[in-house]
């Protein structure tokens, strides 16, 4: 079929709306899209502010626990002791308690002072 020139102009005509439209479609596909990765990059930088601050908060506590396991590492007891009738209660006593269960107090004091003093120096805090 054989088109008249009418009919090739007006066809032609059509051709370059359709282009026209497509053209703007994609545009407005490629704003949207913009759009949104822009939204979602602002959502990253907002929770990757949150995370920066809990690392802060977190990094401060871990760095106050040490301190605090340092101190109290020169207390811990790892001997058994008597306290001769005073009745100090202490587990570590083979006064207050038998002698049997004060040195297993003992022995979990030693064990724990260990891992305290293995855990100070995995993270660098020395003992």
């Amino acid at each position: 079929m054989k088109l008249t020139e009418q009919q090739q102009k007006e066809l032609a005509d059509v051709k370059e709306r359709l282009a026209k439209v497509e053209i703007v479609v994609i545009d407005e596909t490629y704003l949207h899209l913009f759009q949104s990765l822009r939204d979602d990059i602002r959502t990253l930088v907002a929770h990757n502010d949150v995370l920066i601050q809990g690392i802060g908060i977190l990094t401060q506590q871990r760095d106050e626990l040490l301190e605090a396991l340092k101190r109290v590492l020169p207390f811990m007891a790892t001997e058994t002791t008597k306290c001769h009738g005073d009745e100090c209660r202490e587990r570590w006593c083979s006064s207050c308690f038998a002698e049997e269960d004060a040195e297993i107090a003992a022995e979990r004091g030693r064990a724990a002072l260990m891992a305290a003093r293995n855990t100070l120096a995995k993270v660098g805090g020395a003992a």
